[in-house]
C-alpha cells in the first residue's frame, strides 16, 4: 500500500522561464516522500521480525539475547511501494527515524558504526514469508537465508552513525538521512519505478569483527506500536526527486504569456 509524507516539490511561476530554458521546456522537479509499507530485521539466529501489525523495530548489529546473555547479528530491511510512479527517479534519500530517549538506541565500543545500505535478492513474499526464499548458490532456505542476503548486494549508500552521547546535553537527532545519489543506487531505485522497492542493511562491522560487544544502531525503533514493544517513532520513509514531465514547463510558460498578455490588453 502506497503512502506518501508529503510532497517537497513545488510547482509556479516564478523562475519558470529560465527553467523551462534549462531544462527544454520542462518544469522544475518533484520531490515525494514514500513511507515504508514494511520495516524489520532477521537475526542470524533465524528468528525475524516481518509483520507490520506487531514489530517493525530496524535495529541492526550485535546485539544481546536477555535469555541467554550471548551476542547475536541482526540485519534490517525497508520495504516501498512504488507502483504509483513512473517518471525517472534523479535523487533519493533514505530517512531513518531514531529512537527518542531513554531507549538505548545505539552501542559501540569504538563510538561508531558504519550502516551500509545494499540492493536486495529476496522478495517481498519472501522476506514475509522466508520459507519461500531459496538461495540459488547455496540452495539455503528458510530465515538463514534470508538473513545472510541482508545487506550483502551492490552497496546504495551508507552512513557513520556515532554515538548520541556525543550530541549531550542535546538531544540526539530525532532522523538520520543515507544519501542513495550514486548511479548504482538510481539505477537500482528506477527499475523497482512501477512496482516494490526493497533495502537492506547491516553494519560495516557484522563481517569483520566476532560478537564480543554490543554494536548496535537504531534500536528501539518500531513505528505506530505503543510499549511494551518499543518506543513508538515516526516511520522509515525514502524520499524521492523525479526528473521533471517534458511538457511541463512549456505549460507553465504558456500560462504565463497568457497572463502577461491578458495584462496589456486591460492595460
Amino acid at each position: 500500500m502506497l503512502t506518501m509524507r508529503g510532497t517537497t516539490g513545488r510547482y509556479g511561476l516564478a523562475g519558470v522561464v529560465g527553467t523551462a530554458a534549462a531544462l527544454g521546456l520542462a518544469g522544475p522537479a518533484a520531490g515525494v516522500e514514500v513511507i515504508a509499507d514494511l520495516s524489520g530485521h532477521f537475526d542470524i539466529t533465524g528468528s525475524f521480525v516481518a509483520d507490520e501489525s506487531t514489530n517493525q523495530n530496524y535495529s541492526t548489529g550485535f546485539l544481546t539475547d536477555p535469555l541467554t546473555s550471548t551476542l547475536f547479528v541482526r540485519r534490517s530491511f525497508f520495504i516501498f511501494d512504488l507502483t504509483a510512479f513512473s517518471d525517472e527517479v534523479i535523487d533519493a534519500t533514505l530517512a531513518l527515524p531514531q529512537a527518542a530517549p531513554p531507549v538505548p538506541i545505539f552501542a559501540s565500543p569504538d563510538g561508531f558504526e558504519i550502516f551500509l545500505v545494499t540492493t536486495t535478492l529476496p522478495t517481498e513474499a519472501e522476506i514475509r514469508d522466508p520459507s519461500l526464499f531459496t538461495d540459488p548458490d547455496t540452495l539455503d532456505t528458510g530465515p538463514g537465508a534470508v538473513f545472510a542476503q541482508l545487506g550483502t548486494g551492490d552497496l546504495l549508500g551508507d552512513l557513520e552513525v556515532e554515538d548520541p552521547i556525543v550530541f549531550a546535553p542535546d538531544p540526539p537527532p530525532a532522523e538520520l538521512f543515507v544519501p542513495l545519489s550514486s548511479p548504482e543506487a538510481l539505477t537500482y531505485i528506477n527499475d523497482a519505478i512501477g512496482g516494490t522497492l526493497i533495502l537492506s542493511a547491516r553494519l560495516f562491522s557484522d563481517e569483520i569483527f566476532p560478537p564480543d560487544s554490543p554494536r548496535f544502531v537504531f534500536a528501539g525503533t518500531n513505528p505506530g506500536v505503543p510499549p511494551p514493544f518499543t518506543a513508538p517513532t515516526p516511520p522509515v520513509f525514502i524520499d524521492l526527486t523525479f526528473v521533471p514531465e517534458p511538457g511541463t514547463g512549456l505549460v507553465a510558460l504558456a500560462g504565463a504569456s497568457l497572463l502577461g498578455a491578458r495584462r496589456r490588453r486591460q492595460a
